[in-house]
Order: C-alpha cells, then structure tokens, then sequence
C-alpha cells in the first residue's frame, strides 16, 4: 500500500517537473520573442535616425555651397545670368554641386500670355490642343481676377497651380519643373536657360529644332530658327533657381532648390541677395 502511495506521489512529482519545464520553456521562448522584436524596432530607429542625419548633414552642405555660389557671383559682379553656370563645392569633405539657373528660363505663370501657356499645356503637359486652350484662359482668369477683399488674383505659389480645377497631380508633377511665379522680367522665356523639357515648349513641339538648338548651343552657334520667336527672350535675369546636389550622393536624391533675388543694393544684414524660398521638390537636368 505505502509503496503505491510513493510511487503516485514520484509520478506526480515527476508530472510537476515537467509542467514546470515546459513552462519555463515557453516563457523563455516569449521572452526571446520580446527581446527580438524590441532589437528589430531599435535597429529600425537607429537606421531612421540615421538616415535623417544624412539627410540634415546633406541639405546643410547644399545651402552651404549655395551661399559660396552667391558670393561668388557678387564678387564677379554677374548678378545678372542669361546661362545656367555650374560649380562644384567642398563642404566638410562632401563634393557638393549647384546649379544656377535664370528664373526667365522658366515659364511665368503670372506673366506669360495665353499662346504660352497653350504650348506648354499642350506639350509640356501632354493635353489637347482644346483643353489646353481652356485651361491657359482659366489660369489667366485666376491671375486677373481680385478677390472679395481687393487682394490681387496672381499665383504666391507654383504649388497653387494645384488649385486650378483641371489639373490633376500628374499634370502639375509635369508642369512644376518647368514654371516659377516670379520670373522678375517679362513674359517671355529665355532659351539659353532653359530645361530641356521646355525647350520643346518653346519649338511648339518641333523636336528637330529642338536638337538643332542644343547643338548649336553648346558650340556657340544656336539655330533658334525653329522656335517661336513670339516667346523668347534674350535678357538676363537677377533672380535665380538654385540646385545643389551631393556629387556622391545618390542620383536618384531630389536636390535643394532655392530661389534667390539678386537686389541693387544690400538689404538688411548686409548681404546683396534674398533667398525667397526653399524647398527639394523641382529635379532639373543635370
């Protein structure tokens, strides 16, 4: 009977031990689970945080090498630009190139007339000759009209071109590049300084006069034959679009854009330019 008894009890020990095993083996197994998946998450943050470092250090290099651009422009006294001009930059060990680029390369949607806005609808945006003719007088109408408290109807923003019924998100992705709202000249645009995009714009779609054009260019002797001469423009320009760009960075990384005006005399702090606007949405061709 007693050895019954102490069998059932050893049995009944030998279960408990087993119970036991398994439990610590799940809650070690839960455990590792946990720690696992707090490593993965800290690892994740570590590459955000690193990843926006590089970010910050990369955008502070580019204003950087934007404001030797500007120096450097002053003290040639060329605050005026009818080309693009390029240079390359050493900031804290990081090459970094700019791009300066005459604001009257680029479309003023506040200035330029309708039979531009047409062309560059039409074959910047990829529209219809009717619908382009419809939209380029909607977008007039917004700029000339004031609103209810007087204030003027023209574009602050490239971005408000978004605003205008018609125009969706892929038509101002491919109209952004190619436009500013304050050229500081004229309505029309100077070909020398603008992006290859819009050079189909101002050759009406004529993409022979378009490679005509580039060619001479480069060589000094530019056939604008093929383009309408209705809207080009030969001046220079003091505003500017800057881009500065890591030369080992990645290509595919949107560059710093900002654009700048040139003023005849120096504002306040002394510096003879004013950065009016900063962001990293517009690409151009490097």
């Amino acid at each position: 009977m007693h050895a019954r008894v102490d069998s059932r009890i050893g049995a009944g020990r030998a279960v408990s031990k087993g119970l036991a095993l398994i439990m610590v083996l799940w809650i070690t197994a839960v455990l590792s689970i946990l720690v696992a998946s707090i490593s993965y998450a800290v690892r994740g943050e570590l590459r955000q945080v690193a990843a926006l470092r590089a970010s910050a250090v990369e955008k502070a290099a580019g204003r950087s090498a934007m404001i030797l651009a500007l120096q450097e422009l002053d003290a040639s006294s060329r605050r005026r630009l009818d080309r693009p001009e390029r240079a390359t930059y050493t900031i804290n060990g990081t090459e970094v190139e700019v791009l300066a680029l005459p604001l009257n390369g680029l479309v003023d949607i506040n200035r330029a007339p309708v039979p531009l806005l047409v062309a560059l609808l039409q074959y910047a945006g990829g529209m219809a000759p009717d619908a382009a003719q419809n939209l380029a007088a909607t977008i007039v109408e917004r700029r000339s009209t004031r609103t209810s408290q007087g204030a003027s109807g023209q574009f602050d923003a490239v971005e408000e071109l978004a605003e205008i019924p018609g125009v969706d998100y892929e038509l101002y992705a491919r109209l952004a590049p190619l436009v500013t709202v304050n050229a500081g000249g004229g309505a029309q645009v100077n070909p020398y300084a603008a992006p290859a995009a819009l050079l189909a714009v101002l050759a009406s779609g004529n993409h022979a006069a378009v490679s005509a054009f580039v060619a001479g260019r480069d060589s000094g002797m530019a056939d604008l034959s093929g383009f309408n001469s209705a809207f080009l423009s030969s001046s220079g320009s003091s505003r500017l679009r800057l881009y500065a760009r890591s030369v080992n960075g990645s290509q595919d990384r949107v560059p710093e854009v900002c654009d700048v005006n040139f003023m005849i005399s120096r504002g306040s702090g002394g510096l003879p330019w004013e950065i009016s606007q900063c962001d990293a949405q517009t690409t151009p061709m490097w």
